[in-house]
């Protein structure tokens, strides 16, 4: 056997030969652990009505996701680099990526997998918290346009901010339609 083949089996039986994919696989969790804290931090932020901090903490999201992204990207040029040398589709999932790893790079593939469902609870996670962001957003905006509503549009049944003329539709004593002029 000569020196160059005994070199390219070496290389082949190498657990290393998956240590950039691993590498990366362990940056996006730690990234997507970075922007699961800064969801329960916005969370903190609508809940108290810290506008400071909600600011704060979206223009951190904003630079964590930009740094997701390239990471992303690295991570889908080296798969789509591993699988065109081995006549397999470019956007490959890890997950079919690891059934075609040889028994040989054993460790390589249970850190790929174990990495690879972290990742995918860990996304999990962020999705479900981001949607409970979005829902407490909303309806805090849904209660402020009803207060702004409730200030600025009379209710001409209900006499809540004022008497009630009793008669629908006709304006309130004094000739006044709503408690807050808005051209104030």
């Amino acid at each position: 056997m000569t020196a160059r083949l005994r070199h390219t089996r070496a290389r082949e039986a190498s657990d290393g030969d998956f240590l950039p994919l691993i590498t990366l696989l362990k940056d996006q969790v730690d990234v997507v652990s970075d922007l699961i804290k800064l969801a329960r931090e916005k969370q903190h932020a609508i809940l108290g009505g810290d506008h400071a901090l909600l600011e704060t903490v979206v223009a951190r999201e904003g630079k964590l996701v930009g740094k997701l992204r390239s990471i992303e990207e690295r991570r889908a040029s080296w798969i789509a680099e591993w699988a065109t040398l081995r006549s397999f589709p470019p956007d490959i999932p890890v997950s079919q990526l690891i059934d075609q790893i040889p028994p040989r790079q054993r460790r390589a593939a249970a850190s790929l997998g174990a990495l690879s469902d972290v990742l995918s609870r860990s996304l999990d996670e962020l999705r479900e918290l981001n949607e409970q962001n979005a829902g407490l957003l909303y309806h805090s905006l849904a209660f402020t346009r009803m207060v702004l509503g409730a200030l600025t549009e009379p209710d001409p049944k209900s006499g809540t901010y004022g008497p009630s003329s009793g008669k629908k539709g006709e304006p309130l004593p004094g000739g006044s339609r709503a408690i807050v002029d808005r051209r104030a």
